[in-house]
């Protein structure tokens, strides 16, 4: 009898065990899929990106190139792609490549590793960069950046 009780009571915590632990599973995987949606796929370890809008249609993107910050011992390499609301847009930043890199390199000089690696403050670094592109005359504008590659390692140069 009073194993027969054990027993019950045993079968009940495993199973209660188990539905929280499929409850933890799929609210994981909605975290997952928001912070991909939020942060450009970057922190559900998603490095490159698909260029597709939520309803299923190609982007108008535009690649920025290659930008480097180094701060205390720390040395930045993110590759830059904008997305444009119109093809004229990514083409007029793509004619005034330049321009586009005079005035995006301040900004990312002047981040912090901790602006770059703290998930809200990077999607409003990220505003902060598209904002900045707007103020070029465009035809449409600069929806939003996205961070296509970055990478952080020692700085070589020692600072």
């Amino acid at each position: 009898m009073v194993f027969a009780g054990l027993a019950l009571i045993c079968s009940g915590i495993l199973v209660i065990q188990y539905l929280k632990y499929r409850s933890n599973a799929k609210n994981e995987a909605a975290r997952k899929e928001e912070e991909a949606k939020l942060y450009g796929g970057w922190l559900a370890g998603q490095h490159k990106f698909k260029y597709k809008s939520e309803n299923g249609d190609d982007l108008i993107t535009q690649p920025l190139g290659e930008f480097r910050a180094s701060w205390k011992g720390i040395e930045l390499r993110v590759d830059l792609v904008a997305e444009c609301s119109d093809e004229d847009t990514c083409k007029s930043l793509k004619d005034q490549e330049l321009k586009v890199r005079d005035l995006l390199m301040p900004l990312i000089q002047a981040s912090s590793q901790e602006e770059v690696m703290n998930p809200s403050r990077k999607l409003a670094f990220r505003r902060r960069l598209a904002e900045k592109l707007n103020e070029l005359e465009l035809k449409g504008r600069v929806i939003q950046i996205d961070f296509t590659d970055m990478t952080l390692e020692p700085n070589s140069h020692g600072e």
